[in-house]
């Protein structure tokens, strides 16, 4: 647990020392390359029992390695089994596919953060205190699609969408789950238009008004197109569970993240005044943030035990880690004081988590121990 709690401490001694006299790129991709090159090492060299289902994805490799039919092994996954297939040629280890996925995961986020994000260190704090940073050590396939999404996102906004649609065409193969952050790619994963938000805000705003006739028959349709998913569907005490089932506990974090999209609400409906106060304010930039997250916050209430729904949470989540520094760049006056007070409050779930051993990362050893 102590590593954990020294990485969290590593973060901001890190910004201090790369951010201290400027602000630059070269200072953002100095500060990324160490925080992410540290986060690299940890997950990579880490044993197979670090993380619920890491054993799972090293024996699936095996299997994948030793298969005459590789696609067998894995039918929902055909980019991830050939992913596998050619890394068991090149190094027949277990080790290979934790250092690889490890890579794969760092280098998305790590990206998606050089690109979207202002304040990075804060950023990289708030992808650790959200708990991301260890889900990831369990969901590692999960995350490999996410990254990649991640990945398309980047390459959207710079609108190159031949790679845009080649990483999204990986990271569905690699997981399913992944179908799910198509929209954030249609309708912009930086910037918004008012049109596309009033979309996005009405389709979310009917699935929750036929929440209760649609969700089970969603449910229904996905598990029969993807048979291997239905096990997320069990109820408490599913082994592949991620989450404290039936605690709901997640659900406070949930009421503190609601917060700052009542901020973002907030800040649309005032945009004039804070144009005025701020040059910075983006209101297409804010709807993008508040549409995604939006999305994180209402499958949080309304599935806040399912497991399946907090998987696919992953790909909302994620815009958490840009919208919190966004909204407290309003605060002109007192605004280290709202980052450090985000902090101090979200440390408290964070604790709550890692001392329950959520995501089963704990105690954490070398693959060599």
């Amino acid at each position: 647990m102590l590593i954990y709690w020294t990485i969290l401490a590593f973060v901001p001694i890190a910004g201090l020392l790369c951010f201290r006299r400027e602000c630059g790129v070269k200072s953002r991709k100095r500060f990324l390359l160490i925080c992410f090159g540290v986060l690299f090492l940890v997950m990579a060299f880490r044993a197979p029992s670090v993380g619920q289902d890491t054993q799972s994805y090293c024996s699936i490799f095996m299997q994948i390695g030793n298969a005459t039919d590789i696609f067998a092994v894995l039918p929902s996954a055909p980019v991830y089994v050939v992913y596998n297939k050619l890394l068991y040629s090149l190094w027949p280890n277990p080790q290979a596919i934790i250092v690889f996925n490890a890579a794969l995961i760092n280098i998305g986020m790590a990206v998606f953060i050089y690109k979207f994000s202002d304040e990075p260190a804060f950023a990289v704090l708030l992808y650790m205190l959200l708990y991301m940073f260890l889900t990831s050590m369990n969901a590692s396939r999960q995350y490999c699609a996410l990254s990649l999404m991640l990945l398309a996102a980047c390459q959207s906004k710079e609108r190159r969408w031949l790679p845009c649609l080649l990483f999204a065409a990986m990271a569905i193969g690699t997981h399913n789950t992944a179908v799910v952050f198509l929209p954030c790619l249609i309708f912009g994963p930086y910037r918004m238009g008012l049109k596309a938000f009033q979309i996005l805000i009405l389709t979310v705003g009917l699935g929750v008004v036929f929440y209760g006739t649609l969700f089970t028959s969603f449910l229904q349709w996905f598990t029969r197109l993807f048979p291997r998913y239905s096990r997320y569907l069990e109820s408490g005490g599913s082994p592949y569970s991620v989450y404290d089932e039936g605690q709901g506990r997640g659900i406070f974090l949930t009421i503190f993240l609601s917060f700052f999209i009542l901020l973002c609400l907030y800040a649309l409906w005032q945009q004039k005044r804070l144009t005025r106060l701020q040059s910075e304010v983006d209101p297409q930039r804010l709807q993008a943030l508040l549409g995604y997250t939006a999305i994180s916050v209402i499958l949080g209430f309304l599935s806040a035990n399912n497991l399946m729904i907090n998987r696919i949470r992953f790909y909302f989540t994620i815009y958490f880690i840009l919208l919190i520094p966004y909204v407290i760049s309003f605060f002109k006056r007192g605004k280290a004081f709202f980052q450090w007070s985000t902090v101090t409050i979200l440390l408290i779930p964070f604790t709550i988590q890692l001392s329950d051993n959520i995501s089963s990362v704990v105690p954490y050893r070398f693959f060599w121990q």
